[in-house]
């Protein structure tokens, strides 16, 4: 049966209960009366991995602009993750960076965020989320199909069918029992995850799917869990153990977790997967430009098992090159742009994402303030299209090292941008200016470009010259 609840009031609707889902319906909670969050899944009341995010198994980085935004949208955040465990660490003090074949500088630095488990971190938000009076629940609920208005100008809902023949509303157990096919809203808001179905949707409406791109450096994952050994007390809190393609596509980041527990991803490009057997991982390890990895945790305890994720394609929809908008619908997080995860990017987009539909929401109150949406869709993913762009130029440009990767040939940025990138890495084992820039790069901080300031350019170029100069 429809949904007849009577509410009055504004009302949005977000598909997805992942954290760029999540964040961006704490956003809407300040511009609408009523927002329903749809998943697929029984949303767990504990800190657990879920069926719909199977790459919660493996290290998840909340990169510093991440972690300012998080707390920006939810003041004190920073001390319940600290309360549950989260390890403060500082970028540039805390972590040994191999790359390039040398170790890069360790300083202090104001490039501080927090590492935590992946499930730890989407609970305390999902907790903080549901604290709003505004906001109900459909768990285990497939969105099938847009509903729109008789012009198909404007979204009014969706079509929904439940798993199970059942759809629950988790903040109100008395109404579980009620079986809902549509649910109806002013806005709908897609943040259903690189599996995306929103072109069908937006194509069976008579709408354009938006052109897409994908970059495969066929990337695969091995991760296990290992409880920090008491009597090793490292220099550093987490190891970064970069490929250095084309000549190794192999590579390895560990970070402690709560719990006093260390988490390991292995990771090799090019179809040069990590094995997820006990001494195929750890002979992995070894095979590593430095032991420091395998010499951490060859002595300790494992606590998981060894789980493998090889869905690390670049995928990007340009909704913003849409020849027109339904109004009324926006897509943002991995549905719009997923990145490939080794680069840790993914979780802070989303709350860039966040941050960009605030913004497009408060601007639109201000040139219609009787609570019209038109054009808000089309300002909207031309904003999130152009706060993309650097992320997905990294990633990518990363990922166009290796001469296997699948996307087409590198576009002229990254060609042009690659080489010297590549002197910065390398001058960073020396300067610390450098590595600071690359970091605030790395983190979004900042843009590309600052990598060539005057005071980074300079040593970059001496040090090339340096370089010919031995070579000579």
């Amino acid at each position: 049966m429809r949904d007849r609840s009577g509410h009055e009031g504004s009302q949005a609707i977000v598909i997805g209960a992942s954290i760029a889902g999540l964040l961006a319906a704490r956003v809407l909670a300040d511009h609408f009366d009523r927002i329903t969050i749809i998943d697929r899944d029984q949303l767990p009341q504990e800190p657990e991995v879920r069926a719909a995010v199977p790459q919660a198994r493996h290290i998840h980085v909340l990169l510093v602009r991440g972690q300012q935004l998080l707390e920006w949208l939810f003041p004190g955040i920073e001390n319940e993750l600290a309360a549950e465990g989260a390890t403060s660490i500082d970028w540039a003090a805390d972590t040994g960076w191999f790359t390039f074949g040398a170790w890069k500088p360790r300083f202090p630095s104001d490039l501080t965020s927090q590492l935590c488990s992946r499930a730890l971190l989407e609970w305390i938000i999902r907790r903080r989320v549901a604290g709003s009076s505004k906001i109900r629940w459909l768990a285990e609920c497939d969105v099938t199909a847009l509903l729109t208005d008789a012009h198909n100008g404007h979204v009014t809902g969706v079509r929904l069918r439940a798993r199970g023949g059942r759809s629950q509303r988790l903040n109100n157990p008395a109404e579980a029992h009620e079986d809902l096919d549509e649910a109806y809203a002013d806005l709908v808001v897609n943040a259903s995850g690189r599996d995306s179905r929103a072109a069908e949707w937006l194509t069976s409406v008579g709408y354009p799917a938006p052109q897409e791109t994908r970059v495969n450096a066929f990337l695969g994952y091995a991760s296990c869990c290992y409880r920090r050994p008491e009597d090793l007390q490292p220099e550093w809190k987490a190891l970064v153990v970069s490929a250095t393609p084309p000549s190794s596509s192999r590579g390895a980041v560990l970070v402690p977790l709560e719990g006093e527990r260390w988490l390991v991803t292995l990771a090799g490009a090019a179809r040069d997967y990590p094995p997820t057997d006990a001494a195929g991982f750890l002979e992995f390890a070894r095979s590593l430009p430095t032991p420091v990895v395998y010499n951490a945790i060859q002595h300790a305890s494992a606590v998981t098992s060894i789980h493998g994720y090889r869905r690390t394609e670049n995928v990007r929809r340009y909704y913003e090159q849409l020849p027109k908008f339904l109004e009324g619908f926006i897509t943002l997080g991995d549905a719009v742009c997923a990145f490939n995860p080794v680069y840790g990017q993914g979780m802070t987009v989303a709350a860039l994402g966040a941050k960009a539909l605030d913004e497009c929401l408060r601007a639109q109150r201000r040139w219609h303030p009787a609570g019209d949406l038109d054009g808000l869709a089309e300002r909207f993913q031309k904003q999130l299209g152009r706060l993309v762009a650097t992320p997905w130029l990294l990633a990518t440009g990363e990922d166009f090292r290796y001469p296997t990767t699948d996307g087409g040939p590198p576009p002229l940025a990254t060609r042009i941008l690659r080489p010297y990138v590549d002197q910065v890495l390398v001058t960073a084992a020396e300067n610390r200016q450098a590595h600071q820039a690359f970091l605030e790069v790395v983190h979004l901080m900042k843009p590309p470009s600052a990598l060539f300031k005057r005071s980074i350019l300079v040593p970059v170029l001496a040090q090339l010259v340096r370089q010919r100069w031995r070579r000579s």
